[in-house]
């Protein structure tokens, strides 16, 4: 990452500084009685205090700030960076205590378990490391992460997964992998990036089992605005290379879904607006402007826009409560500029204490990550600094979220009932 370069997360942006974190505590003439009285707390902690901790300084400077910022030590910050690039070590999946048991939430494209055909949904039953005869039951989750952490890395071993009461089991291991983002599914198949032998593909990887999509349907599901490389391995291309699919078979109805995408970075959503907002062919438009305390602006746009190329007669996206950040800053450009009255939001059903709601995450509020070179390496703190506003509307939905009184006559609530509900909806209503 240069020095100066500006990078957007959906949760925070991040803003190359060389500036030490504790500028001014060794400048004597430069008093400032608010960093003196920390100097001062921190020597007779060190100095003092009984049950003085090494991590000091991480505890302090993260109490002190809200859930959206935080003080990285260099060895998180050096994974953050990798992350953000979709460096990877495990087997790729993230699990959940559901009331049935231990489940699978969600499985990371490309991933040791992606390429073990292990998918959502299913109930983990058992595992079985290298050199067992039996699988361990895995009912409580400490289990199941006991046992994977005596998995040595490249080394197999064997999960039972149950789906819809028939158990499968997947032999994985816990390797380096570059995660991919993007899943695409029309009435032919199912379509994901994935590395074989060393190249990264795009392909069919079974039938579609989706009823109702019709040869003018397509989906595709963006699980999350990282992928910064500028290889294939970048969303930005995945994205790219799943709608030049979309445009290629002709079809005309895209429903993008959103589900669970927390953010990412921001110039990625400025590069996806790109393909959805209806302005000009080739230009640029804004697509969204962060505000900070003193009234200045950062302001994002979409560049070299190719929106007429696909023909767009539907946009959906489907949403949830855990659509947050950047992905509420796509949806947000992309229903100011929806001048043919297009597009359309379909939300999932959550609950907040005793009711059910429809809405989206709300987080319109960005962080700025400045970081700190140091001998031992490269620290940083992310603060909270700005505001974000949809382009034309200059709606702030922070707090509230998308929802059908924030956008009124496009937003949907679908019905809820078993299985993918709000899929369902979207296919059989628009």
């Amino acid at each position: 990452m240069s020095k100066g370069k500006k990078i957007i997360l959906a949760v925070s942006v991040i803003l190359v500084a060389s500036a030490s974190f504790v500028a001014g505590l060794l400048v004597g003439r430069n008093y400032d009685e608010d960093l003196a009285t920390l100097r001062f707390v921190i020597d007779s902690y060190k100095k003092y205090y009984l049950e003085e901790s090494d991590d000091f300084v991480y505890v302090m400077s993260n109490s002190i700030i809200d859930r959206y910022s935080h003080y990285y030590t260099a060895e998180e910050y050096k994974t953050l960076q990798e992350v953000s690039v979709g460096k990877r070590l495990g087997i790729g999946v993230t699990f959940s205590l559901e009331k049935e048991g231990v489940c699978v939430y969600s499985v990371h494209g490309n991933s040791p378990a992606d390429k073990a055909g292990v998918i959502k949904g299913g109930k983990v039953e058992g595992i079985k490391i290298a050199g067992k005869d039996e699988f361990v039951k895995t009912e409580d989750f400490s289990v199941l992460s006991s046992e994977m952490e005596s998995a040595k890395d490249g080394e197999d071993f064997q999960l039972k997964i149950s789906y819809d009461g028939e158990d499968r089991i997947f032999t994985v291991a816990k390797s380096e992998y570059r995660e991919t983002y993007v899943f695409y599914t029309d009435s032919v198949g199912e379509y994901s990036f994935i590395e074989t032998d060393g190249k990264l593909s795009f392909e069919k990887r079974k039938e579609s089992p989706v009823a109702d999509m019709d040869d003018k349907t397509a989906y595709l599901r963006y699980v999350s605005f990282n992928g910064l490389s500028n290889d294939e391995y970048g969303s930005e291309r995945q994205i790219k290379t799943a709608l030049e699919k979309f445009k290629e078979d002709g079809r005309s109805k895209l429903i993008v879904d959103l589900r669970s995408n927390g953010g990412g970075y921001m110039n990625l959503m400025e590069s996806f607006a790109s393909h959805l907002i209806d302005v000009k062919d080739g230009s640029s438009a804004l697509v969204s402007k962060a505000v900070y305390k003193d009234g200045s602006e950062d302001r994002f746009y979409a560049r070299n826009v190719d929106y007429g190329e696909y023909g767009f007669e539907k946009i959906i996206f489907l949403a949830d409560e855990n659509t947050a950040s950047a992905s509420e800053a796509l949806i947000g450009a992309t229903l100011d500029y929806d001048e043919k009255d297009i597009v359309s939001v379909v939300l999932a059903r959550s609950t907040i204490g005793e009711e059910y709601v429809y809405k989206t995450y709300g987080k319109g509020i960005m962080q700025t990550t400045y970081e700190r070179f140091t001998l031992s390496g490269t620290d940083a703190i992310r603060l909270t600094t700005a505001k974000i506003y949809w382009p034309t509307s200059s709606i702030c939905i922070h707090g509230v979220g998308i929802r059908e009184d924030t956008v009124k006559g496009k937003c949907f609530e679908a019905e809820y009932k078993e299985g993918d509900y709000v899929l369902d909806y979207a296919l059989k209503n628009f």
